[in-house]
């Protein structure tokens, strides 16, 4: 072109991730374990188990400089072949191991559980959902429908998710009069009655005001939501990916939206028992999706000539507009011709997909056969007493997972399985633990739980016994 030789290239790198001719990622993927491998390394240094750093640290170690390294661009390498992203989850289990202080031989689902990680799958499977939503947040940005580039962006209805406004009024000029003197009152020790003669010696002196009431409802996954303005009652389905903070500050949007085209009155109050969206509306320099959308009609019944302020009131204290508002609210669904809203906010359809891909992996953990599954049940960690060192931390993990140097030291040196040399029996973790009799007398003075599950249970009492049994038994410089 010109006087300049285009060479042809077969990889390129744009904001750094390779993309070669083919689309295979490997070239990008080797990347990403090359630049790893120093980083492991880092870890190996620091996890040492008789003097290295806490678990909790190496696996903050391991999320900032490893796996946010793996979780870029996921959701383009995850479409690579199964081999391809083995060499990934090779790196990412390397750094896991060290972490926590396991074998090579451990199950790799057994260190990802300890560690409260899930599988790359899965985690991919959520990042690649979330950056879907993203786009669909921001449509204006996008030259092509996110619907044309995920297959499964469907699957959370991402069509009717509410989308970024720009803000009418800079931040500096929004002006909002938001009355909560009633939430000064401590909630415990001020009655019904108090809170209802306080509400109405503040009503006395806006009696030119229209009043609209809201609330919002969420009942066994049914999402609703009403405003109420003398004898108008207008109730609304809402979706049921809708939190009770979304559902709350919708019904805010509508009633100012109703106050800005319905009611002839210039000065309105609009009453809300949700303290959460008021003081998100208060925030105008950082507002939500939500709160924005509520600032500019705000803005927008501003220039209509409207004098909008807001007001919290308690819920249940017998405040008659609050009460037929949330009646209505609750009966959304069972009313002849509710109104419908299908929208939803992006933090609502995030927190959807986290608790999609927390129950997925305990799916996957319910159909696992391992020894720690035996005692531990759920994938959330757990936790370590306070104050322990860096060499106990490594010997309740790999007790729980049931791998340690004294019963498994047969893979490493290609022997046959040890037994017992004072019972006969295959020695377990269990046997040690829980039946051996050569430590029946330590079991018994320290009275040391008779089930594994006890022994290595998250309970700071049980560990703290079972700490003290490996250092009186000398088996603690044997895990």
């Amino acid at each position: 072109m010109g006087n300049h030789t285009i060479k042809s290239q077969t990889q390129v790198k744009i904001l750094g991730v390779i993309f070669d001719s083919k689309a295979s990622w490997r070239p990008y993927i080797q990347h990403i374990q090359k630049s790893c491998l120093s980083r492991i390394n880092l870890i190996k240094t620091l996890s040492h188990t008789a003097w290295g750093a806490q678990t909790q640290m190496l696996l903050k170690i391991h999320k900032s400089l490893i796996l946010s390294k793996i979780d870029y661009g996921a959701s383009l390498i995850s479409t690579t072949k199964p081999s391809h992203l083995r060499i990934l989850e090779s790196v990412h289990n390397s750094g896991i191991r060290l972490s926590i202080g396991a074998f090579r031989s451990n199950p790799i689902s057994s260190i990802l559980n300890i560690a409260g990680v899930p599988p790359l799958d899965i985690r991919w499977s959520e990042l690649t959902f979330k950056i879907a939503a993203r786009m669909a947040r921001a449509p204006q940005c996008l030259h092509s429908s996110p619907n044309l580039i995920f297959d499964n962006y469907k699957k959370y209805d991402l069509d009717n998710i509410l989308t970024t406004e720009i803000s009418i009024s800079p931040p500096w000029l929004i002006s909002i009069n938001i009355n909560l003197d009633l939430h000064q009152l401590p909630k415990k020790s001020t009655s019904s009655s108090q809170y209802r003669n306080l509400f109405m010696e503040i009503l006395s002196s806006k009696q030119q005001h229209a009043l609209i009431y809201t609330n919002a409802s969420v009942v066994a996954n049914r999402v609703g939501m009403a405003i109420i303005h003398g004898d108008t009652h207008i109730q609304w389905k809402l979706s049921n990916k809708c939190s009770i903070y979304t559902a709350e500050a919708l019904a805010i949007l509508k009633a100012i939206e109703f106050a800005t085209n319905k009611v002839e009155a210039n000065q309105i109050i609009i009453l809300s028992d949700s303290l959460s969206s008021l003081m998100s509306i208060q925030n105008h320099w950082k507002p939500t999706d939500l709160a924005r959308k509520i600032l500019n009609a705000h803005t927008t019944a501003s220039f209509a000539g409207k004098q909008i302020s807001y007001m919290w009131i308690p819920g249940h204290c017998n405040i008659e507009g609050n009460e037929l508002a949330d009646k209505a609210a609750k009966q959304a669904h069972l009313a002849n011709n509710p109104l419908t809203s299908p929208v939803f906010t992006y933090q609502d359809v995030k927190r959807i997909i986290a608790i999609e891909a927390q129950n997925q992996w305990e799916n996957k953990w319910v159909a696992q056969t391992t020894k720690l599954h035996e005692i531990k049940r759920t994938t959330y960690p757990w936790p370590f007493p306070a104050n322990i060192s860096r060499k106990q931390e490594t010997a309740i993990t790999r007790l729980r997972i049931g791998h340690t140097y004294i019963t498994h030291q047969h893979l490493m040196k290609g022997e046959e399985p040890p037994d017992c040399t004072q019972c006969g029996s295959p020695l377990t973790v269990k046997h040690i633990l829980t039946e051996c009799r050569s430590y029946e007398n330590e079991r018994r003075e320290l009275n040391l739980p008779d089930q594994l599950a006890d022994s290595l249970s998250p309970e700071q009492r049980n560990l703290t016994t079972t700490l003290k049994f490996l250092h009186n038994t000398g088996l603690l410089n044997k895990i």
